[in-house]
C-alpha cells in the first residue's frame, strides 16, 4: 500500500531528519543538510521550505544559492522542483546514488513554496541547501577571488557565463577591474569519454582546453596577453565552454581594483520583506536588516534597485528631488533600477509607500 509522505515523515523506522549547518569560509557560504533517508513514491513530496528551515533562514538575511539532492531509483523516475506550484527544474535518477543539483528561483522569500515532488519510486537519503549573505561587499583595492558557487551536471556541452554568474553571486561591480585568472572546481562524472573546459573572452575562444579527472579539482585560466583584461576598457565577457559529463562546483574570478578610470563602486543587497498597509514615509537606512555590513551612509549612491509585491506606488526622494515613482502591481512582483548617479548619497534617501505594497529587496551600488 503506498504511504503518503506525511506518514513518511511520521515513521521513525523509515526517516531521521539530522539538521546541519556548515560553514565554507573559501566561498563565504553555509550548508544546511537534512538526511531524509526515505523511501518515496510517484506523488509523495519534500517541503524545502519546512525541512531545511528556509523561511527562517531567508528572514535572517541569507540567499539560496543551490540545491542538491541524494538519491537512487531502480526505474526511471524523475524527482521535479516545484516553485509556488509551478515547475522550476527536473532531474532524472540514475540506478546508483546520484547528487542532483537543482536550479534555484533568483528571488526566493520566506513566504514562497519550493517541494521537491517524486516521479517515481526513489530513495531519497539526504536534501542540502546552500546559502550565502544576501549582500556582499568587498574592498575596492588589491587583488581578490570572487567566486560563484554552481553545483551544476553538464552533459554534454554547457557555456558558464563567469563574469555575470560571479556579479550575481557577490553583488560586486566588475567595471574597472583587472581579471588576473580566471577559475573553475569541477570533475568529470564518467568514467567513460573526457571531460574539458575551455576560455572563451569577448566571444573568442582562447588558449587550450583543460582536461577534467574524477577527482573534484581547481583549473585556473589566463587571459593572453593580446586581449583587454580590464572590465569596461575592452573587456565585454568572460565565459567558460564545458564539454562533456561533468560537475561544475564552482567558477571565480581572480581580480585587481583598478585605481584610476573614475575610482572604484561597491554593491550591496538586501532581503527586505517589509509590508505597508497604508501611506507611510521611510527612510532607506531604515530598511537595512540588523546585520547589514557597515558602509558609509553619507556616500552618493549611483543606482538603487527596489523589488516589491502589492498593488501601490512608492515614491523614492533624495537629494531635495523626486528621483522616481514605482507603480507596484501583481503578486509576481516589480523590480526598478533608478539611476541616482550621486545626486543623493544613503542617508538622504527615502521613500513615500502608498498602497498594500510589500518591499521585498534593495540593492545600492555606491559611486565614489
Amino acid at each position: 500500500m503506498k504511504l503518503s509522505l506525511l506518514r513518511l515523515l511520521s515513521l521513525s523506522t523509515l526517516l531521521a531528519f539530522v539538521g546541519a549547518s556548515k560553514a565554507f569560509a573559501q566561498y563565504g557560504q553555509e550548508e544546511k543538510v537534512a538526511y531524509v533517508h526515505a523511501y518515496l513514491q510517484k506523488g509523495d513530496k519534500i517541503d524545502l521550505m519546512q525541512e531545511l528551515g528556509l523561511s527562517q533562514a531567508l528572514q535572517s538575511g541569507v540567499k539560496v544559492s543551490a540545491f542538491k539532492v541524494e538519491a537512487s531509483s531502480y526505474s526511471q523516475a524523475k524527482m521535479v522542483l516545484k516553485y509556488n506550484g509551478q515547475k522550476y527544474d527536473t532531474q532524472q535518477i540514475g540506478t546508483y546514488s546520484s547528487n542532483l543539483s537543482f536550479k534555484v528561483p533568483q528571488s526566493l522569500y520566506p513566504q514562497d513554496k519550493l517541494v521537491l515532488v517524486a516521479k517515481g519510486d526513489m530513495s531519497v537519503t539526504k536534501v542540502t541547501a546552500y546559502l550565502k549573505p544576501a549582500y556582499s561587499s568587498y574592498p575596492p583595492g588589491g587583488a581578490q577571488a570572487l567566486k560563484a558557487q554552481v553545483n551544476q551536471q553538464v552533459y554534454g556541452q554547457e557555456v558558464f557565463p563567469v563574469k555575470k554568474l560571479v556579479k550575481d553571486s557577490t553583488g560586486v561591480s566588475l567595471r574597472g577591474m583587472e581579471v588576473k585568472k580566471v577559475l573553475i572546481k569541477a570533475s568529470k562524472s564518467s568514467y567513460y569519454g573526457q571531460a574539458s573546459a575551455q576560455l572563451e573572452v569577448n566571444g573568442q575562444l582562447v588558449g587550450f582546453p583543460q582536461y577534467f579527472s574524477k577527482e573534484m579539482t581547481k583549473f585556473v585560466f589566463e587571459i593572453p596577453s593580446y586581449m583587454p583584461k580590464v572590465f569596461g576598457q575592452g573587456l565585454r565577457s568572460v565565459k567558460l565552454v564545458v564539454r562533456g559529463d561533468a560537475f561544475v562546483k564552482m567558477v571565480g574570478l581572480k581580480t585587481k581594483g583598478q585605481a584610476q578610470g573614475g575610482g572604484y563602486q561597491q554593491a550591496y543587497q538586501f532581503m527586505v520583506n517589509k509590508s505597508f498597509y497604508r501611506s507611510e514615509r521611510v527612510s532607506l537606512v531604515e530598511l537595512f536588516p540588523y546585520n547589514a555590513p557597515r558602509m558609509d551612509y553619507y556616500a552618493p549612491v549611483e543606482v538603487l534597485t527596489v523589488e516589491a509585491v502589492g498593488s501601490g506606488n512608492i515614491m523614492v526622494t533624495g537629494g531635495g528631488q523626486v528621483l522616481e515613482t514605482i507603480a507596484v502591481a501583481g503578486s509576481y512582483g516589480t523590480s526598478r533600477s533608478i539611476r541616482v548617479a550621486g545626486l543623493a548619497s544613503v542617508n538622504d534617501i527615502k521613500l513615500r509607500v502608498t498602497g498594500r505594497v510589500t518591499i521585498k529587496s534593495i540593492r545600492i551600488k555606491m559611486g565614489y
